[in-house]
């Protein structure tokens, strides 16, 4: 009696129509969403930063708390201008990590300072982001909850 696997393993197997997120490990880890940080690492900063509450979860979307919009200061990063008609901040779901990470004007703020301060580069001809040996530092020290 044949089993249910029995004949299968030599067939060929369809190929797959999508994938969940990006084949190549340098887009997955760190590239922009538009005009803004995203991949693991722009995840593990919402994370920790929503875990030190600099970030609240509200029903409507993200808030920048008080303590949060001090401590982005300090790190360099600009705070959102209330002016402006785009959101000042809100959640982004990142493709490849199935999690958000930070959009509106402080993702695109996050970002601009990365690369002004050098953590970040960008690659030529493609979204995925280069962290510098100063920036994969800096960065780790930007994802302490404390």
């Amino acid at each position: 009696m044949l089993g249910l696997t029995d004949g299968l393993a030599s067939r060929p197997r369809p190929r797959p129509r999508s994938l969940l997120g990006p084949r190549d490990a340098a887009l997955r880890h760190a590239r922009t969403c538009y005009d803004h940080l995203a991949g693991e690492l722009a995840v593990a900063l919402a994370d920790a930063w929503q875990r030190s509450g600099w970030i609240a979860a509200q029903p409507q979307g993200w808030t920048l708390t008080a303590d949060g919009g001090e401590r982005i200061v300090r790190l360099g990063v600009a705070l959102p201008d209330p002016t402006r008609r785009r959101p000042a901040l809100r959640p982004c779901l990142d493709w490849s990590e199935r999690r958000p990470h930070i959009g509106g004007q402080l993702g695109a703020n996050l970002l601009d300072a990365c690369l002004a301060q050098g953590l970040l580069r960008r690659r030529r001809n493609s979204r995925s982001l280069d962290v510098t040996d100063a920036g994969a530092r800096k960065l780790r020290e930007w994802s302490r909850s404390d």
